[in-house]
């Protein structure tokens, strides 16, 4: 009796219920079909962007980054097959076939021509570029000077030697002249010096990379190059091509048209009888997040149901009843409903972290309904009414169930203190879901 009275709001809340059966099962119903129209629209996200704060200091500098300059991540084409011949056609295709869109116009990279290597030479050391502005004309920009090759590179050169000179001139008499050291004047005239070495191999068809410390001229594979200048593995046994798309973030959202756009370019490609034997593969990170949200939906489905068909079979088989299987599945059922209108309410879908929060929501709230079961079924077998069995057994286990379910929330709940915004995540979703789950259950 003094049980009853501490708990006296669980058994009047367990007699509304018993009392207003018909209209409790209603709105269940009509809950959960709401719920469907949210979860159709959940959905996950593969950004890696995301898994912090926004407010973190370090995710705020990445995020301006991006902002300025793009997203880091560049799809790859990967050929294999076939002989060197056959990839360097290919590449040459899936290239010119590419160049054809705006969006990839300018931002290939398969073969090292004249163009790519003249920008490229002077900034193999990314230090230097300081020493490089003393070639720059004045009115010129850094970026248009790189872009120019040998011929604007010899113009400005040509125009600044006097000026570099009669400036070393000015310093050697005061040592308030301009700061300019022969160091400096020394590194500008290597680099155009090893331009010079690097065009004159590339012109004769030989490795021009051998001029900045690669093995010898005759290599077939020399810094990722092979004898023809093109993109190629360590091995020599497959051509790379890497695109240098502008992409404002890694949301599947953004990234996923230009992946199926990529594919379907290289799928037209492939089919052509001059490319058979041959296989362009597309990877790099949006291509892999692409794939990872089909693995994920994938992986949460077969997981989910693995989950419940596990529990249901394992109940079937320690209570011998199927009723009772499906009464303590109905509750685990919306529960899960409930909780993924939540997550699409809440915070618009999921992420890597917090898809994995099914198994482990089915695996706390069937405990639920196990403890009251068992106590329903004492009463059963000693002959008390159904009604009568259900109230007692709630009102002598429904105090532990909700006792058990309210230190697991918290103590999911402790995790959104974490700055790993994912994880704070998972555990709201799951201290939430286990609460629907324990108001269902009741």
């Amino acid at each position: 009796m003094k049980n009853n009275n501490r708990h006296s709001w669980l058994n009047r809340f367990i007699e509304l219920v018993l009392r207003k059966a018909s209209f409790v099962v209603t709105a269940a119903i009509l809950l959960a079909l709401g719920s469907t129209y949210w979860i159709y629209q959940l959905e996950i996200s593969t950004s890696r962007h995301n898994l912090v704060a926004a407010d973190n200091p370090y995710q705020i500098r990445m995020l301006n980054f991006i902002k300025e300059f793009g997203a880091p991540e560049m799809p790859i084409f990967v050929i294999s097959g076939g002989d060197p011949a056959q990839r360097r056609n290919m590449v040459d295709a899936l290239t010119e076939r590419l160049e054809e869109s705006p969006r990839y116009q300018g931002k290939t990279l398969g073969h090292m021509g004249p163009e790519e290597l003249a920008e490229a030479i002077l900034v193999q050391d990314l230090s230097q570029l300081s020493d490089l502005r003393l070639l720059v004309p004045a009115g010129e920009t850094l970026a248009n000077f790189l872009s120019g090759g040998v011929p604007t590179y010899a113009q400005a050169f040509e125009s600044k030697l006097g000026s570099l000179a009669a400036a070393l001139q000015i310093q050697m008499l005061s040592p308030f002249g301009p700061m300019i050291s022969t160091e400096q004047v020394d590194r500008a005239l290597n680099q155009v010096t090893t331009l010079a070495q690097m065009t004159d191999a590339y012109l004769a068809g030989t490795s021009p990379w051998a001029a900045v410390g690669g093995d010898a001229e005759d290599s077939k594979i020399n810094n990722g190059l092979d004898a023809a200048q093109y993109l190629v593995g360590d091995t020599g046994e497959f051509h790379i091509i890497v695109l240098f798309p502008t992409m404002e973030g890694d949301e599947i959202s953004e990234i996923k048209p230009m992946v199926d756009e990529l594919r379907a370019i290289r799928d037209t490609l492939q089919a052509e009888p001059r490319f058979a034997g041959l296989s362009a593969q597309l990877t790099g990170i949006p291509a892999l997040s692409t794939d990872e949200v089909d693995i994920i939906r994938a992986g949460l489905l077969r997981s989910g149901l693995a989950t419940g068909i596990g529990i249901f079979v394992l109940f079937w088989f320690f209570f011998r009843s199927f009723r009772q299987s499906v009464v303590a599945g109905l509750p685990m059922l919306l529960g899960i409903m409930f909780s993924l209108a939540f997550v699409r309410l809440a915070y618009g879908g999921l992420n890597l972290i917090t898809s994995s929060f099914l198994s482990v929501l089915m695996g706390l709230g069937i405990d639920f309904p196990v403890h009251w079961l068992s106590r329903f079924n004492e009463f059963k077998r000693v002959g008390t009414p159904l009604k009568e069995a259900i109230q007692k057994s709630m009102s002598r286990a429904g105090p532990a169930i909700l006792t058990g379910a309210l230190t697991t929330s918290l103590t999911f709940l402790s995790m959104a203190t974490t700055e790993f915004t994912a994880f704070a995540e998972l555990g709201v979703i799951t201290a939430v879901g286990l609460f629907l789950m324990l108001l269902v259950t009741f």
